[in-house]
């Protein structure tokens, strides 16, 4: 898992404002502040970093990020087992809800964090805590993370980019191809999958919507000021 912490390796490091939610904000930051005193945050994630690229269409950052970063779109062996038994699992919340590989069950609250973060689309929050827990950089799965948010923007140019770099079309039991944005988007997606989606869950209509603003917009560090 170690060479997958290359994620947390790219970019200026800058000092980053600590994002808050509600009383974890208070609780947290005497604690964080600590943290930061002694040890700088990490430079920025490239996960973070191709989102961004993502959600502003910037094809060329995106592409560069990729080829360079191999790991934004290939799992692990480590990883691609612990998918394969995710995906067999009933009774559990959709599937395409679930963007992070925990390898480690006793975990499963830092992982929730880290999911949460994802779901609603704080890129800020998902940025600190990757910073911050170096070792879970390597079980987000990050190829699915960037096709599921290309497919719910529709951003067809991004979706071709990320499954000509090796994205499973249909990972996640299809989550992405049941997000898709418009008709052209899930028939690129359909085109390029082993095997159809699973039937939708009644449960998945409740999920968080398109971690984006609305208008399609993606969210800034400013805007979540």
């Amino acid at each position: 898992m170690a060479s997958s912490l290359a994620l947390a390796l790219a970019g200026p490091a800058r000092a980053d404002k600590l994002p808050c939610e509600g009383v974890t904000c208070i609780i947290g930051i005497p604690v964080a502040v600590a943290y930061v005193g002694i040890v700088k945050l990490a430079p920025t994630p490239v996960l973070i970093k191709a989102l961004d690229a993502l959600h502003e269409r910037d094809m060329p950052t995106l592409k560069r990020l990729v080829d360079g970063h191999p790991e934004l779109v290939r799992l692990t062996p480590e990883q691609a087992a612990a998918l394969a038994k995710m995906e067999t699992e009933k009774g559990q919340r959709p599937i395409s809800e679930r963007y992070v590989l925990s390898l480690e069950p006793d975990e499963s609250v830092d992982k929730g964090m880290i999911e949460h973060s994802i779901i609603t689309g704080n890129w800020d929050m998902l940025e600190y805590r990757l910073k911050t827990n170096r070792r879970w950089a390597a079980a987000v799965d990050n190829g699915y993370v960037l096709l599921l948010a290309g497919a719910k923007t529709g951003n067809l140019d991004a979706l071709r980019l990320l499954l000509d770099a090796g994205v499973p079309a249909d990972s996640h039991k299809g989550g992405a191809i049941r997000a898709a944005r418009g008709e052209e988007t899930k028939q690129l997606l359909l085109s390029r999958s082993a095997s159809s989606p699973m039937p939708d869950d009644p449960a998945a209509k409740d999920a968080e919507p398109c971690p984006c603003r609305p208008g399609g917009k993606a969210p800034t560090r400013e805007t979540e000021e």
